[in-house]
């Protein structure tokens, strides 16, 4: 966190999901670009200007969705459970996995049942709130 001149860190574990998903919550509603700090640390902002001998670098965001998708494809078929304990690894919202998922879906890339992936803890300890993701493209 930055204070005037000063940058403060803070260096947070938990063993329970559950503590992960509020502490990435409350990260990336201080900062929607990056979750990481309250001001600009990777310069996400930056990566979105083009230049003209370099390829564009993606943002933290961008980032993930294309792990989630490469998560999605080598597995062929994977659980939204499996899925959920990837955002966290990663430092994600489970809201980013399911925006992605839901586009990923729409585009006609991957395919599950239901309206929403139910990307949240329920699917580790809900065996109904289980859902099976296909890569089908």
């Amino acid at each position: 966190m930055k204070k005037n001149q000063n940058i403060h860190g803070i260096i947070f574990g938990a063993k329970h999901p559950r503590a992960v998903e509020k502490f990435l919550d409350v990260a990336w509603g201080k900062n929607k670009i990056n979750g990481e700090a309250n001001f600009d640390i990777d310069d996400d902002q930056g990566k979105s200007q083009l230049t003209m001998f370099e390829e564009q670098k993606l943002t933290k965001i961008e980032s993930f969705q294309q792990a989630l998708e490469e998560k999605v494809k080598a597995s062929g078929t994977i659980t939204n459970a499996d899925l959920y304990l990837f955002t966290l690894e990663k430092g994600h919202p489970k809201s980013h996995a399911t925006a992605c998922l839901k586009a990923l879906k729409r585009g006609k890339r991957i395919d599950y049942l239901g309206l929403s992936p139910k990307i949240a803890y329920t699917a580790l300890t809900k065996r109904e709130d289980l859902v099976q993701i296909k890569w089908i493209k």
